[in-house]
């Protein structure tokens, strides 16, 4: 294990902040983005955001899939996130966001969300939600 001390829930995918290698992100897929500093003898986890309150992760397919960067965020602190929620409208109860969240002053995510894009998901499986710019 790279970092032992460190224990995740069901994670999708782990990015390093543009231009911090002091500032890693994982994801998990229950709904919560966790950071570290790879960097440190004994990292402790912090949470970046969580949206697992508004998520429908119980398909094995679905959840918060999805974390991108905005190509200048460190000039807008915009971070982008593809997750699955609940929805009345479609058979398998998913919807998929995709979603913009702003950095707050203390490094953290402001959880209010301005959705981008909504799909109603007709199966509870082959929710792909990877997102990247470049």
């Amino acid at each position: 294990r790279v970092f032992p001390n460190l224990t995740f829930r069901q994670p999708v995918g782990m990015f390093q902040a543009p231009g911090n290698p002091r500032r890693s992100y994982v994801v998990e897929k229950g709904g919560r983005v966790r950071f570290f500093d790879p960097t440190a003898a004994s990292p402790t986890l912090r949470t970046f955001v969580d949206v697992s309150a508004r998520i429908n992760a119980q398909p094995n397919e679905a959840g918060l899939l999805g974390f991108a960067f905005h190509p200048r965020f460190a000039e807008n602190g915009q971070v982008f996130l593809s997750y699955t929620v609940p929805s009345s409208a479609s058979p398998a109860n998913l919807r998929s966001v995709i979603a913009r969240f702003r950095v707050r002053a203390n490094g953290t995510l402001n959880p209010t969300a301005t959705n981008l894009l909504t799909v109603e998901q007709p199966f509870a499986n082959h929710n792909g939600g990877h997102i990247a710019f470049g």
